[in-house]
């Protein structure tokens, strides 16, 4: 079994009975994603002097993001991303002929709340960024099988079998003196890390 993206019919199966979107409005769904809507509130991003501006998109109903500005709007949408899934984040192509650029991203397994989008404006004029416009398309893949280290749980890996572990690299070939010198490096190395530790 391979990982599958979810289609319009499952999407809205989890976001009614899961709480995969919240709020869910079935007008931003497609064939195979969702369109993640812009929220209450961004975050500018200005010169050094400036700062940073948060910005209550809610209240003002839009933003104006100039040439070369930077923005990190935050989602209308919460998700919730159940242990056997992932996300995948691009900027719909209606921004992207306004020449707004975003790099795309990975919601992790076990993540919920908000989400933000870093936005940079590289046109020549400037973009009017709405309250609730679609801003982002995202993919819910289901996994073949739950992961085992969810975000921010910092859980670590147990029980994978053997065959599921990634190969190590292969050593390069040592004598004993190299070896030697190896080992007294990483002794050194985590005596320095014993007394930052101690110190502490």
């Amino acid at each position: 079994m391979s990982d599958q993206t979810l289609l319009d019919f499952d999407i809205i199966f989890e976001a009614r009975r899961h709480g995969l979107l919240t709020p869910f409005e079935e007008r931003q769904l497609k064939g195979a994603s969702y369109d993640m809507r812009v929220g209450d509130y961004a975050v500018l991003v200005g010169s050094q002097a400036e700062g940073y501006q948060r910005i209550s998109l809610k209240d003002q109903g839009y933003m104006e993001l100039l040439p070369s500005q930077t923005v990190a709007i935050y989602s209308l949408e919460r998700v919730g991303i159940p242990a056997d899934m992932k996300g995948r984040l691009s900027l719909r192509s209606y921004w992207a002929i306004k020449n707004l650029h975003f790099n795309g991203g990975i919601i992790d397994p076990g993540y919920t709340g908000l989400l933000f989008f870093n936005i940079t404006n590289l046109g020549t004029a400037p973009v009017h960024i709405g309250y609730g416009e679609g801003l982002v398309t995202t993919e819910f893949i289901r996994l073949d099988q739950p992961s085992q280290r969810v975000y921010n749980e910092g859980m670590p890996l147990l029980d994978i079998p053997e065959e599921r572990l990634p190969p190590l690299p292969a050593l390069p070939a040592m004598d004993v003196a190299q070896l030697q010198a190896q080992v007294a490096m990483l002794e050194d190395r985590l005596a320095i890390l014993e007394r930052r530790l101690v110190g502490k």
